[in-house]
């Protein structure tokens, strides 16, 4: 509650400050578009696949993820002249999301939170909703899992929700608007089917995640989340649950394939931890990189736009491949 409350005063803050002095304006150079701003990578890299050339799109968290963003004043300028603003919703970018929209005090402005907008069949619970943080509090993770963009058939439906959000601010877009967006959800749909060819062969697909990320992923793959090492993104594990952690990957009934690690946090040391601790019992782990996306290069979704998410999606889908092993040939 307190980082909610904090989120709100700073937001007010920060707009109450857009207005004093000269500022650049953020959006200099697309008159005549559809202005729309978005929480996170993957969100700009669907608005461009479906925007194309009517829209112009700008990203909040670039170089800081949702877990731990804080808003600043160049944040306060493009909200107040944006048509659009999309996050995620289910508690994953609300606690500064909600307070810029708020302070932003443009009744014109849409704000729509599209995780919460799909349907709750689509959606997977949390399984660690609530979990006990190194400081002794406890942080609410919200019922449900909020990284929807991660899961195949939940980003087609994201993408087709953001097709409709642009045809309420650019009617005259509509014609484009749907044509773009069923042209990338072919796209989703190959990738969805390429990644599943890709980790056919693999012979065991048990995978333990950095933190609670993966579930659509895993679920959109034939992947099986075995245990998470941080059960909050950036905090620190309990030693007795990395005990529990090297307890499950030597499980023989129920072998682990892979510990996975993201780019996004330098605290990968607790992964390093348990693949050492399997080693001295001459287990061999390997870890793999999976990018969530939940940070980008800002000049990157500019260059590659909806291609930006394949293309990790893509790199994800070949480094598990790398790194799980592969199903043994019968002689």
């Amino acid at each position: 509650m307190t980082r909610w409350i904090f989120a709100g005063i700073l937001g007010s803050a920060l707009f109450s400050a857009a207005g004093c002095g000269v500022a650049t304006d953020p959006w200099e150079g697309d008159e005549g578009k559809a202005r729309v701003v978005v929480t996170i990578a993957p969100l700009e890299s669907f608005v461009r696949a479906v925007g194309g050339d009517r829209v112009a799109v700008r990203c909040l968290c670039t170089t800081t993820g949702p877990h731990h963003y804080s808003p600043h004043t160049g944040d306060s300028r493009l909200l107040g002249k944006a048509d659009l603003f999309l996050g995620v919703g289910l508690t994953l970018d609300e606690s500064f999301a909600d307070g810029m929209y708020r302070s932003a005090r443009k009744k014109s402005l849409s704000y729509v939170k599209l995780g919460d907008k799909l349907p709750e069949s689509s959606l997977l619970k949390m399984k660690h909703a609530c979990c006990r943080q190194a400081d002794g509090h406890t942080h609410d993770h919200g019922e449900w899992d909020p990284h929807v963009w991660l899961g195949i058939p939940q980003a087609i439906l994201i993408v087709e929700r953001i097709r409709d959000e642009l045809t309420k601010v650019d009617r005259a877009g509509e014609d484009t608007y749907k044509a773009n967006a069923a042209a990338y959800n072919v796209k989703l749909r190959d990738l969805h089917e390429e990644g599943k060819k890709l980790l056919e062969d693999r012979s065991n697909r048990r995978i333990v995640s950095f933190h609670e990320a993966l579930g659509y992923l895993a679920e959109s793959f034939g992947l099986e989340i075995a245990d998470v090492i941080e059960q909050d993104a950036g905090d620190n594990p309990a030693q007795g649950h990395l005990r529990e952690l090297v307890k499950v990957c030597k499980d023989p009934k129920k072998p682990v394939g892979a510990i996975t690690v993201e780019p996004q946090y330098s605290g990968n040391s607790s992964a390093t931890i348990v693949q050492s601790e399997l080693a001295s019992q001459n287990i061999t782990m390997p870890l793999v990189t999976i990018d969530p996306m939940e940070t980008a290069e800002v000049a990157d979704l500019a260059r590659e736009g909806g291609d930006w998410y394949i293309a990790r999606m893509r790199q994800n889908l070949q480094s598990l491949r790398e790194a799980l092993p592969a199903k043994k040939a019968h002689p």
